[in-house]
């Protein structure tokens, strides 16, 4: 093997040295010296000259390593008994180097340059791929009493958190059964500040997304400073502490267009128009995959000058309201030409995984409609009284022409439902005037600013047996 690298290890093993390595490599490009020394406390390693990855290509059988190359002089030594001794000294710059250990997606070391003095290590620049996303890396690691301190910048073109989440639970499964080793690592603190052009989250995409990521050694927390998606401006905090996940976002949204936030959020052509403003304050906490129980919060929606296309609840509601002669000819037809309205409001408070419904309004060009009650997030279920008034003559004239409506006693009529179950096929049914909350009449006599006579509907079959 006269044509292959030459090899010098030392290797030895002492009461008080867990291990002592050292080793010296010869090859085309490749002339360095590696050593390392662990005991109880101290993890110290060494690198000096040359190395090309394709000297380790030829040294080792299994593994997948780049052409690139590392060179240098740096050694360090870390204690995890007395963090603040940790110490590092020399330079150290590299490009296309694989790090192929570790992890079921190898990172690939586009560029290095760093250089180290006493208790500080400074990267001056870091280029690296992972998969598909490339990230660029600057910043500090000091040495304190507590760990070792982060103060890096990051920035990436495109991050995809399932590419993570699936490499690192590949990772795992693979070392599942292997037994764990100790870590010879003291707790890594500090700040990373994170900047994506675009993080992809399931099917939604955040664009731009900045974060201000806090490590301790219990949790990570990341403070989101920027961050949009479907029309809304996100900021606020996301927490992750073992297995728990804590999260307190507050969505915004001003004069955007509505359509395509409902598509975005849905995940499909819900096809409502408008231009909408939102604030809401969402928060949870828990397990992964269980936080919708925990959901805390309030919700303020409204929306102007648009359409209704497409809305189950809604064509339910009418369907069943289309054989009372009040309505019979007046109600929209979702599919053709929409439901025009002037205005839409919903309020209402999140707890327990519940939206509590104070108001939902929805003011058209044929009726009005106002609803109160509950919708079941977790379990999908929905029990709301809703009152519908429709612009029948009578009710068009006491709303337009006040001396008219004055002496027809000015009294608007509603007819009150209740919808209730499923929350993507309901029943709806007709409620008995006392069943209606005043609650619920005061707030639609506050927004049409007339009285309102809640009626109890007769049914065809009804009328027909009166008039025998």
């Amino acid at each position: 093997m006269a044509s292959g690298p030459t090899l010098s290890l030392d290797l030895s093993r002492t009461p008080r040295e867990r291990a002592l390595l050292r080793a010296a490599i010869e090859d085309r490009g490749t002339n360095a010296i590696f050593t390392l020394r662990q005991n109880d406390t101290t993890t110290a390693v060494s690198f000096s000259g040359r190395l090309a990855q394709t000297t380790l290509s030829r040294i080792f059988k299994h593994g997948t390593f780049g052409k690139g190359t590392m060179e240098g002089d740096l050694r360090v030594a870390v204690r995890t008994d007395r963090p603040v001794d940790s110490a590092a000294q020399g330079k150290l710059a590299g490009r296309d180097i694989v790090i192929p250990w570790g992890l079921a997606v190898p990172i690939r070391v586009d560029n290095l340059s760093l250089h180290a003095d006493r208790n500080i290590l400074t990267v001056d620049s870091a280029a690296l791929t992972w998969g598909k996303d490339h990230y660029t890396i600057h910043g500090d690691v000091s040495a304190s009493d507590a760990g070792l301190v982060l103060d890096m910048d990051l920035d990436a073109d495109t991050i995809a958190v399932e590419t993570i989440q699936q490499a690192l639970a590949k990772t795992n499964k693979e070392s599942a059964g292997q037994k764990p080793r100790p870590s010879r690592m003291p707790p890594l603190l500090g700040v990373v500040n994170a900047h994506a052009a675009s993080l992809a989250f399931g099917r939604y995409t955040f664009s731009p997304a900045r974060a201000v990521v806090s490590l301790s050694p219990h949790q990570v927390n990341l403070a989101f400073t920027e961050a949009k998606t479907c029309g809304l401006s996100l900021s606020g905090t996301l927490a992750f502490s073992g297995e728990d996940i804590h999260f307190d976002f507050k969505p915004r949204a001003a004069k955007q267009p509505l359509e395509p936030t409902m598509d975005c959020l849905a995940g499909q052509d819900v096809h409502v128009t408008g231009t909408f403003d939102l604030n809401a304050d969402l928060l949870a906490q828990g397990k992964s995959g269980a936080l919708l129980p925990s959901l805390e919060g309030t919700v303020d929606f409204s929306s102007k000058d648009g359409k209704i296309y497409r809305y189950p609840v809604l064509a339910k509601i009418f369907s069943v309201l289309s054989v009372l002669e009040i309505f019979r000819g007046k109600l929209p037809e979702l599919g053709g030409n929409g439901f025009p309205y002037h205005t839409m409001v919903i309020k209402g408070r999140l707890h327990q995984g519940k939206f509590l419904l104070e108001k939902a309004y929805i003011g058209g060009s044929s009726l009005d409609l106002i609803a109160q009650g509950e919708v079941d997030l977790v379990a999908k279920k929905l029990d709301l009284v809703v009152l519908v008034s429709p612009f029948s003559t009578i009710n068009w004239i006491i709303r337009h022409i006040p001396l008219v409506g004055k002496i027809m006693g000015g009294t608007l009529i509603s007819v009150p439902t209740k919808v209730s179950g499923d929350l993507s096929n309901p029943d709806v049914t007709f409620l008995a005037p006392s069943a209606v909350g005043t609650r619920l009449l005061d707030l639609l006599e506050n927004i049409l600013k007339l009285p309102v006579d809640i009626i109890s509907p007769i049914l065809p079959k009804e009328k027909e047996k009166k008039e025998q």
